[in-house]
């Protein structure tokens, strides 16, 4: 019975720690299972429909903590497009601390040189949602042989 209730420990670990930067090694790993067969394992507990569940629902807490979901990245990318193109001015409401725990709000139109950090906080909240693929994992069963890349000016 302890058993089980280690192993159940471990799947909310995993599920709580791949939720924050969704490598599945890493948080393996953070869940007491081996380095040697982290990268396994945690392909694994993917898998698992328990798991699975616990992944979801941890999202979603995040997701209502946060205020950031899929739609809204979506909308944000729509405002960005429409500012870079020139098609609508955007005005954003910015919180500014001015000093002994206040704050005030300023009304600041945000303009094409703005858009570099906008896209780019906008690109690291879609990759924080799983929206955003970097780099994808791919299993090949077979020989692979590597050859030597040809230069083609030589």
């Amino acid at each position: 019975m302890a058993s089980a209730k280690k192993q159940d420990n471990q799947y909310k670990l995993f599920a709580q720690e791949y939720i924050k930067d969704l490598n599945a090694t890493r948080a393996a790993i953070a869940a007491g299972y081996s380095e040697k067969t982290a990268t396994m394992q945690g392909s694994r507990l993917l898998t698992h429909d328990k798991v699975k569940q616990l992944i979801q629902e941890n999202m979603s807490k995040r997701e209502e903590r946060t205020e950031i979901t899929a739609d809204n990245v979506l909308k944000d990318i729509h405002i960005a497009r429409e500012i870079a193109l020139g098609i609508k001015p955007h005005k954003m409401i910015i919180k500014d601390n001015i000093g002994d725990g206040m704050t005030e709000h300023v009304e600041q139109e945000l303009h094409k040189t703005d858009l570099t950090a906008f896209v780019k906080l906008t690109e690291l909240q879609m990759k924080h949602l799983g929206m955003f693929i970097e780099k994808q994992e791919v299993t090949h069963m077979g020989h692979i042989t590597m050859l030597p890349h040809k230069d083609e000016d030589n």
